[in-house]
């Protein structure tokens, strides 16, 4: 990769490590108003009705063929992730832990690449990836206190990295000729039925008309839909395109950092085991690199 990509790339990860990290913010506010259901549902509108003049224009220069896998794409990394991340924060998993159990994303991109796509790891990267877990598994099992404690509802978090690790792949491999804006676009306007759908399914509308706190969480939506999931489906997309899964994936093992800094801003508390885990993440981001001589 030639250095000024390579820069490219540094600039894309942390700016969507800013975007994202904050996402978790907004969503813990958002949710203050509206349901989980709703805000996905509005959210996915609000972004679609922001790309629609891309859609239109990008429509015709993609292969129709294409369009199922554009919809799966969106489906997995938009539409899914946007309800279950959600459930997990109205059922007592903190913002900031929320973003750390989003860390163990590069996990199940090594997972998925070593199974379905013949993706290789070596040894230092593996290591790097361990660190980086060990650390994820004090801030998921130590609550704020320092006190040992699970969250069920985490899985709905764990599940939604899942689906985010199978888009980055999907992304990769089935929609490599497509730009990212085509990509971005026209998979967030095949998934805009969805939304709509399900914003009058959940009464989204009547909501708006009679919560005196709904302006407010509007403006978190908007946050949502106009960063995290438009510009940041956008950017991640063309971060996929120009490095690989794994160097796109490092974007999880920072936006913690981000989501931990609004968390205290908010009140939430940092245990020792938490930071000790926050320090393991880091060091493993660390270590994946310093051997990651390819992105």
């Amino acid at each position: 990769m030639q250095p000024q990509q390579k820069t490219l790339a540094w600039v894309l990860l942390i700016s969507l490590s800013l975007i994202w990290g904050t996402s978790f913010f907004m969503i813990k506010k958002a949710l203050l108003v509206f349901s989980p259901y709703q805000l996905a549902s509005f959210r996915v509108v609000l972004a679609s009705v922001i790309l629609l003049p891309l859609s239109i224009y990008y429509l015709k220069s993609v292969n129709k063929k294409e369009y199922l896998h554009l919809f799966i794409a969106g489906f997995l990394g938009i539409f899914l992730s946007s309800i279950l991340f959600p459930i997990a924060q109205n059922n007592g998993v903190s913002s900031a832990i929320t973003s750390i159990l989003n860390a163990t994303y590069p996990i199940f991109i090594v997972v998925i690449g070593l199974l379905f796509f013949n993706e290789k790891i070596n040894r230092f990267q593996l290591f790097g990836l361990l660190i980086g877990f060990l650390g994820v598994s004090f801030l998921i099992f130590f609550n704020g206190k320092g006190e040992l404690k699970w969250n069920s509802f985490a899985l709905f978090a764990l599940a939604a990295v899942l689906c985010n690790a199978t888009y980055a792949y999907w992304i990769k491999y089935h929609l490599k000729n497509v730009s990212p804006l085509a990509n971005t676009s026209i998979a967030m306007l095949l998934i805009f039925p969805l939304g709509i759908v399900g914003s009058f399914v959940t009464d989204v509308p009547q909501t708006i008309q009679t919560n005196t706190q709904a302006m407010q969480g509007i403006l978190y939506i908007t946050y949502l839909s106009l960063l995290a999931t438009a510009l940041g489906t956008l950017l991640y997309n063309y971060l996929l395109q120009i490095s690989s899964p794994i160097f796109a994936s490092l974007v999880t093992y920072l936006i913690p950092i981000v989501s931990l800094f609004w968390g205290l801003y908010d009140g939430e508390s940092i245990s020792f085991w938490q930071s000790l885990g926050m320090t393991a993440v880091i060091g493993g981001v660390y270590l994946l690199n310093k051997k990651n001589k390819k992105i």
